[in-house]
């Protein structure tokens, strides 16, 4: 499961795809730490990580900053943090996620989908790393991997599409 360190991580290159300020960056590392909140009461990967809680308040917090001017962009990550946290911790192991608590108690965890990748990658590699580590290391990686990418090809599209261009 995801330490803290992992969801700041997340927070901070969301901060850099969008060349923010130490506010947004601060924001986003607030944003991608938010859900585990409920991690100070027993109901740890309940109520704000359900759903029913997170598409509701992302939805907010787009509409919060696009009313301050923010662009489009900045925006949508800013908003789309919590679900980002919550997906890691669907896919990294730990506590199952109650996703549509208070409605369902039922938790979901979807680790050993990447196990299966994981334990593919140790068959034949000639070293032997902790399991869990690894998952959450390649969740981290790929989650940060898409965020640059589609920033980057924002970036690209706008240069292209530019007047000056």
């Amino acid at each position: 499961m995801p330490d803290t360190f992992a969801h700041c991580l997340v927070g901070v290159v969301a901060g850099r795809c969008i060349n923010g300020n130490w506010k947004l960056y601060l924001l986003a590392v607030v944003l991608s730490t938010l859900p585990d909140l409920d991690g100070l009461i027993p109901l740890h990967r309940s109520l704000l990580h359900s759903l029913l809680f997170l598409i509701p308040f992302s939805l907010a917090v787009f509409l919060v900053l696009k009313r301050r001017k923010y662009p489009i962009k900045t925006a949508s990550l800013l908003a789309c943090l919590p679900l980002l946290h919550c997906l890691m911790d669907l896919f990294t192991g730990g506590i199952p996620v109650k996703l549509f608590y208070p409605i369902s108690n039922t938790g979901y965890q979807f680790a050993y989908i990447i196990d299966t990748f994981v334990e593919a990658l140790f068959s034949i590699s000639p070293y032997v790393y902790y399991l869990e580590a690894t998952r959450v290391d390649l969740i981290l990686l790929i989650i940060i991997f898409v965020m640059v990418v589609l920033s980057s090809a924002t970036k690209s599209h706008k240069k292209h599409n530019s007047p000056n261009a």
